[in-house]
């Protein structure tokens, strides 16, 4: 199947949110028809419907919304990876660290003016505590943890 385009992505986020073709294509700068010949088009290729129409507006089938939710979640994930690629653009450097208590105490922060000097234009950002975060949910760039266990995504370094 081809891809969905991202104007696609955003014809079923607006479908979903305003129940209505004609509002979507106002606030999506299109004609109606575009976008009900664009969402035809898609029905046509999945082999069901997405929408049903009515004199009102639109109805959301089951099948409709979960495409649709899932092409909200696609361009909310797509704005924020823009947001943090126009951050990383701008120049604006920050290593965001989490770690045990520990391991911050005894060899992160005796050892980060020796850092701080060889990399002035870092800024860095600590969050000292000893509660485990997934760092795939969290705005840290690295965790550090000790464990007697293994731990969902990480890196085990042995010496």
């Amino acid at each position: 199947m081809k891809y969905l385009s991202g104007s696609l992505l955003q014809i079923l986020d607006a479908s979903l949110r305003l129940n209505n073709f004609s509002k979507v294509a106002e606030e999506l700068g299109l004609t109606p028809a575009a976008v009900s010949y664009q969402v035809r088009q898609l029905e046509s290729r999945l082999g069901f419907l997405l929408f049903t129409r009515q004199s009102g507006g639109l109805e959301v089938t089951k099948e409709g919304q979960l495409i649709c939710q899932q092409a909200s979640k696609s361009l909310t994930q797509m704005h924020s990876a823009i947001a943090q690629a126009k951050q990383l653009n701008q120049g604006n450097k920050t290593l965001r660290i989490t770690a045990s208590t520990r391991f911050a105490t005894q060899l992160l922060l005796p050892n980060l003016a020796r850092f701080k000097s060889s990399n002035p234009d870092i800024d860095i950002e600590i969050d000292i505590s000893d509660k485990i975060r997934p760092l795939v949910q969290s705005d840290f760039d690295i965790a550090i943890r000790f464990c007697d266990g293994v731990l969902e995504g990480a890196v085990e370094i042995k010496n």
